[in-house]
């Protein structure tokens, strides 16, 4: 998803690619964020939440899979532009 006509944001990105995972019934998730408030204000707070912020959107999907699909695979999680 974008945002590219806001008056909050320069510009957002929100990308969830889904493909399938090493073990049958799994998948890889590469997620990714990037956005930039008009804001500089807005930008220096973002800045100091950011981690605790996309923390909390991961622990929330990976809990909300694990209600839906049961318990899951151990997985490796990169972060900051790592791709496996």
């Amino acid at each position: 998803s974008t945002a590219s006509q806001s008056s909050l944001f320069d510009h957002l990105i929100n990308i969830w690619e889904f493909n399938p995972g090493p073990v049958p019934g799994s998948c890889s998730l590469y997620f990714l964020v990037d956005f930039k408030f008009q804001s500089p204000l807005y930008r220096q707070v973002a800045s100091m939440f950011f981690k605790e912020v996309v923390s909390r959107m991961i622990s929330s999907f990976s809990e909300r899979c694990r209600l839906i699909y049961g318990p899951g695979v151990p997985v490796l999680e990169n972060s900051y532009g790592e791709r496996t």
